[in-house]
């Protein structure tokens, strides 16, 4: 009987030692857990999938370096309630200290309170609302902050020499963070708020008609550009249009590419030309709306979940040349990126817009 008891108990710590060895890297040492927290289903999902792409391109970049990390993903639909479900899920049962994601303002807001006093490192792969980092110490984005975002469509706005802007701004923390950003930089402009999910523009587009306003500033949300555009083309209007980066996805443009002769938006376009042409050669694919962004939030992991303080590690990491560019993180966490480019759609076709 005790041989028999002695022959289970190495059994038994053979197999305590094969399922620890599941979790460790070709050197032995145990695989860091990190959070991931992306809409990959609903109408946000071109984001989510976007950045889960960069964010595996860059593990397996890592894996061939001797880096190994566990990722635990979870899906929230763009739905703040559902990330901080999430949130609590990674760092209660998980035990996770550091997360990539959310994406997306209001998903961030919902989880910057919550990190900064539990001491949880959020890395964004897409966010855009200034107020997302600032007075958030926990709270990190590897994408442009409105500020950035907002600046071409400013510059390009000061070339025009339009005076009477109409902006339809949907209520959201991103859109109206852009509106912040835009009246403080060119100057107050007509408003009107609309819910994140309305569909009818009629109302508010003749009132931007018999304002004769010089063009209209589409501020909306995701799922709402080619409604507002339906309802101007219905209308015959002519007065020009702009759009807020949030336009730039597949699904809005090819939504929307016959409802406007020319509109032009910020674009997601944030990518250098070096990564484009290396995830080409890897994988055959273009750089999606956040797959710079993710690959580059991924690589910062690698450089801090093993740091004795990674917060401390990821305010000195230094300058960083990476996929969205060459920056830094400044005091807000933010990158120290320029103005976000532009794109025009002109006659059904999208195209870079020279400024």
């Amino acid at each position: 009987m005790k041989r028999f008891s002695t022959i289970f108990s190495l059994i038994l710590l053979a197999f305590i030692l094969s399922a620890c060895a599941s979790l460790t890297t070709d050197t032995g040492t145990a695989k860091p857990k990190i959070g991931v927290i992306l809409p990959l289903t609903g109408k946000a999902a071109e984001y989510g999938q976007s950045a889960r792409e960069g964010i595996e391109f860059a593990r397996q970049k890592l894996k061939a370096a001797g880096k190994e990390f566990q990722l635990i993903w979870e899906d929230d639909q763009l739905d703040p309630k559902q990330s901080v479900t999430a949130y609590h899920k990674l760092t209660k049962v998980d035990g996770v200290k550091i997360i990539i994601g959310p994406i997306g303002s209001s998903n961030v807001l919902a989880l910057a309170p919550l990190a900064d006093e539990q001491k949880i490192l959020i890395l964004s792969p897409a966010v855009g609302a200034n107020e997302a980092t600032a007075g958030h110490p926990y709270v990190y984005r590897f994408w442009p902050s409105k500020e950035s975002q907002m600046l071409g469509l400013i510059t390009w706005l000061g070339q025009q020499g339009w005076q009477n802007i109409f902006a339809i701004t949907a209520q959201n923390d991103s859109t109206l963070s852009a509106l912040e950003v835009l009246e403080r930089r060119f100057g107050k402009v007509a408003n009107r708020f609309v819910p994140p999910d309305a569909k009818d523009f009629r109302t508010i587009l003749i009132e931007a008609k018999q304002a004769k306003t010089d063009a209209i500033f589409l501020n909306l949300f995701i799922g709402q550009f080619a409604s507002a555009l339906k309802n101007y083309q219905e209308l015959g209007l002519t007065i020009p249009v702009f759009a807020s980066i949030i336009f730039d996805n597949q699904a809005e443009i090819a939504a929307s590419k016959d409802l406007i002769a020319e509109m032009v938006f910020a674009s997601t376009a944030i990518y250098t030309a070096e990564f484009a042409q290396e995830l080409n050669k890897t994988s055959g694919a273009e750089p999606g709306i956040a797959t710079a962004s993710g690959y580059d939030a991924m690589m910062a992991v690698a450089k801090i979940a093993t740091a004795a303080d990674p917060k401390a590690a990821l305010d000195n990491i230094g300058e960083i040349n990476g996929a969205i560019g060459k920056y830094r993180l400044d005091e807000n966490g933010d990158p120290t990126l320029e103005s976000s480019p532009l794109k025009i759609l002109r006659q059904g076709k999208v195209e870079h817009l020279k400024y």
